[in-house]
């Protein structure tokens, strides 16, 4: 849990929400952010939240939220979705052959579950 007060959430803003049609939606402040896909800091804890398709094709990316823009989410449980097989389990991406270094490291690569499976190192 955290306390929203410490990241500038006020009574304006409680009132504002309170107001909306959002009410009832979880609110945080972005607190990191890569492309379209935002790390939340939120009263229930982190999330990672991607933009809607309707944001994302309606909106020019200057309207996209920014690090330290408060927004309302929605929480989708993913857990639900996981194959139980690979639950608790991490890998050690950098021993990928296909990856790449410095900022290139943020390209998309794809790779075999074989591949996946010879770099994992927690289960």
């Amino acid at each position: 849990m955290n306390n929203l007060l410490l990241y500038g959430w006020n009574e304006l803003l409680f009132q504002q929400k309170q107001e909306s049609i959002f009410k009832d939606c979880l609110h945080g402040r972005v607190s990191l952010t890569h492309k379209t896909c935002y790390q939340i800091v939120s009263e229930e804890g982190l999330f990672t939240c991607d933009l809607s398709g309707n944001i994302l094709h309606s909106r020019d990316s200057s309207e996209y939220p920014c690090t330290g823009d408060w927004v309302i989410f929605q929480a989708i449980d993913n857990e639900k979705d996981e194959t139980p097989e690979f639950r608790g389990v991490e890998w050690d991406f950098k021993k990928l052959e296909k990856i790449k270094k410095g900022h290139s490291s943020a390209e998309p690569f794809t790779v075999s579950l074989t591949e996946l499976m010879n770099v994992k190192i927690k289960e």
